[in-house]
This record gives structure tokens, sequence and C-alpha cells, in this order.
């Protein structure tokens, strides 16, 4: 297991070992694999490193830009948004390039690779786990 030196998931405490997932709208928020899993921090959109990499809040901001035109809308906690719209939400038009299913739920987005997309079942198993890949509680076009 990779381990994140000087990183720590903000729910359990414990080091960071294995995934990293570093929310990219909040300054300084990071969850373990296990955290994750759970649905800790499920309305924000969470870049899954699975090696240590510098990080500055600059490469949010530009991620966020990326995925939408209303950045204002993206970095705003949706506090009506909960663990069951995550499970529930349909990514129109996407389907999981580890399993060839639509995605509803959690869809994770490569951003090393032009197309890969893939649901919350083979992100779990660890399906394309060598690459960057973003979290991404809401539908959108990229």
């Amino acid at each position: 297991n990779t381990n994140h030196l000087g990183v720590w998931c903000d729910e359990c405490r414990n080091s960071v070992e294995g995934y990293r997932y570093k929310c990219i709208q909040c300054p300084d928020y990071d969850l373990c694999t296990v955290c994750e899993g759970r649905r800790f921090h499920a309305d924000h959109y969470m870049l899954r490193m699975p090696a240590p990499a510098f990080w500055c809040q600059h490469f949010g901001r530009s991620l966020a830009r990326r995925l939408s035109n209303q950045t204002d809308n993206i970095c705003r906690i949706n506090t009506s948004f909960s663990q069951n719209n995550a499970d529930n939400m349909d990514h129109r038009g996407v389907s999981c390039d580890g399993c060839s299913v639509r995605i509803r739920g959690f869809r994770y987005k490569c951003i090393q690779c032009r197309d890969y997309d893939l649901c919350c079942d083979c992100e779990g198993k660890g399906v394309h786990g060598s690459h960057f890949m973003i979290r991404m509680p809401l539908p959108t076009n990229w």
C-alpha cells in the first residue's frame, strides 16, 4: 500500500494509505479509502490520488473551472445533498468502462485518459487503479 506521508483522513484521523481522496473544493480536506467508501463528504468533488503528489489549491480551482462554467455552483456546499442523492444520481449517456453499465451514483472520471469513466463498484475494486480520477457526485458534460 502507498503511504501518503503527512496526510491524515479528516474523518477517522488515521494516516492515509492506498488511495488518497482530496477534495478539490475545500482548502484542506482528505479522506482515506474506507471513509470515502462510507460516502463522507458526498456533496463535493474529490480527486483520487493513487500515489503521493504535490497539491496546491490552484489545482482544485482549475479542475472546478473545467467541470463547470459556473464554478460558484460547484464550490458552494449544497446542504440539501445527501447520500441518497449520491447513490441515485444518474449520469445520462455515461457508461462504465470497467463493466459497461450505465453510471448511477458517483462517477469516477480519469483525468489522465481522454475518455474513461468508472462506476462505484469498479472503482472500489481498483479498476484503473494507477490513474488519478475525480469522484463526481453530480452529472456534468465533461
